[in-house]
């Protein structure tokens, strides 16, 4: 998980800074888009994943984490 979005200050966030949430509960992607950097200053997106409204997801397969 990549949290540069809550790990800055409003005023630092450029452009990719992002907050992924992947709990079973909240799943959710927060990212930033500004354009402040010359190099970000153009986007491309290609969502591919779930477009017809049905996600088909692997079973996941819940494994013991040991202590520590």
């Amino acid at each position: 998980m990549d949290k540069t979005l809550i790990d800055k200050s409003a005023s630092d966030l450029v452009s990719g800074d992002n907050w992924v949430r992947n709990e079973t509960d909240i799943r959710t992607f927060e990212i930033v888009i500004n354009g402040k950097e010359e190099s970000s200053k153009s986007l491309k997106i290609e969502p591919l994943e779930c477009i017809h409204g049905t996600c088909v997801l692997d079973e996941v397969v819940e494994v013991e984490l040991e202590e520590g």
